[in-house]
């Protein structure tokens, strides 16, 4: 029985592992809730400090 249960975390745990090494392939976040917080330096406004997370108005 421990066996079988062993089997099914194993599968589970593997095709989260190919999940979330597609979506980092493909430069997605981790998770589907998008990113949040500092800009990325290729993404970031001209303009904004490094430390801004908003762009100033």
């Amino acid at each position: 029985m421990l066996n079988t249960a062993e089997l099914e975390s194993n599968q589970k745990a593997g095709s989260w592992r190919d999940t979330f090494e597609h979506r980092r392939n493909k430069d997605l976040p981790h998770s589907n809730r998008g990113r949040f917080g500092y800009y990325r330096c290729e993404t970031r406004p001209k303009g904004s400090s490094a430390r801004s997370r908003r762009p100033a108005d």
